[in-house]
């Protein structure tokens, strides 16, 4: 991949992420939601909305209890980070263990 296509998704997922809070279930800790498709009701859900990690609606055994939490970056800034990481470009990442590797042990 070329520098300047791993800028433009960057780009293209920095726009996805803001700042804006999330929803989640108080009760258990689980991402909640309003799917059009299924009415006006909160449901429980898990997955990314990704090929690697589609979104699937799933009962908890109790009403959603909305609260909200700083929102987590999608999976593809990760992944995006890695792939600039071995390109060369931008800030290298930490890895667990790169420590060890630094001290020589």
């Amino acid at each position: 991949m070329r520098p300047e296509l791993a800028e433009r998704l960057q780009d293209r997922l920095d726009h996805q992420h803001d700042d804006d809070p999330e929803p989640y279930c108080s009760t258990c800790g689980a991402s909640v939601g309003i799917f059009i498709g299924h009415g006006d009701a909160w449901l429980h859900y898990t997955g990314e909305g990704t090929v690697a990690s589609p979104v699937e609606l799933f009962d908890a055994g109790h009403a959603p209890v909305i609260a909200w939490r700083e929102a987590v970056a999608p999976a593809g800034t990760v992944l995006l980070a890695e792939l600039r990481d071995r390109m060369g470009i931008g800030e290298p990442i930490d890895r667990p263990g790169d420590e060890f590797a630094k001290d020589g042990a």
